[in-house]
């Protein structure tokens, strides 16, 4: 049967990698399934093809300099080569994408694997702004155990807590252990420092308040409304009998 331009160059995706895929599979099937005078005439006929698709989709726009032969400027007798070049930049093109495809694939089982996985501690998936919200509660808290009236020891043991607790924000899946005993941690420290044991405890209910909604969210439970959140972290009182 006589190879039809309009068979292959009709009907084409709309999108332009899309379409130059299909133009790609559905010349490579014919030369495969056709004679040896149909395959000279699909050589050029795909070079011409790809040229023109590629040069009238903005999709491709960045690989025109890639894939844009132009035909006029080939001897005939090196359309075949000039027809295999385009195929290999193709076939290079598409396994590129597809590489790109399965990584992107394999992290989103990755960050699905983590939103899913219950340790008995609990985890949590914080967005962007929580990140930052976290941090700055969490630079605060590091400001006053820096500037607050304690022996050298006690302040490098809460520093190098603070230190773990921001890696740990900043991990695609965050434990919310580390942060749970730092309130407990400081709420026990709140005696030593004096004045600045409000302002201390005050940022780090923040920071937990806000690792605490992250997690409510991803385990679509409720936290308590407005002030009655503070119950979660109204540890301090408890403990100074305050």
């Amino acid at each position: 049967m006589p190879i039809s331009p309009f068979d292959i160059l009709s009907e084409l995706p709309e999108d332009g990698m899309l379409g130059l895929f299909e133009l790609h599979d559905r010349v490579t099937n014919h030369i495969s399934n056709g004679s040896a005078e149909d395959q000279k005439v699909l050589h050029e006929l795909y070079i011409r093809a790809v040229s023109q698709w590629v040069s009238e989709s903005v999709d491709l726009e960045q690989y025109q300099k890639e894939l844009v032969f132009n035909t006029d400027e080939i001897p005939p007798r090196k359309i075949q080569e000039a027809y295999n070049e385009l195929n290999r930049r193709v076939s290079s093109l598409r396994n590129r994408l597809n590489e790109i495809d399965r990584q992107k694939r394999f992290k989103e089982e990755i960050d699905a694997a983590i939103r899913q996985s219950k340790p008995t501690y609990g985890f949590t998936r914080l967005s962007p702004d929580e990140k930052q919200e976290a941090h700055t509660h969490l630079n605060k808290c590091r400001e006053i155990i820096e500037g607050a009236n304690l022996d050298d020891r006690k302040r490098n043991d809460l520093l190098k807590h603070l230190n773990k607790l921001a890696a740990e924000i900043d991990k695609a899946g965050t434990s919310t252990e580390g942060f749970m005993n730092f309130l407990l941690e400081s709420s026990l420290t709140a005696g030593k420092i004096g004045e600045n044991a409000a302002p201390l405890l005050k940022e780090v209910k923040e920071l937990v308040k806000t690792i605490a909604k992250a997690r409510a969210r991803d385990e679509n439970v409720e936290l308590p409304s407005g002030e009655d959140i503070s119950l979660i972290t109204d540890l301090s009182e408890d403990i100074n009998g305050e």
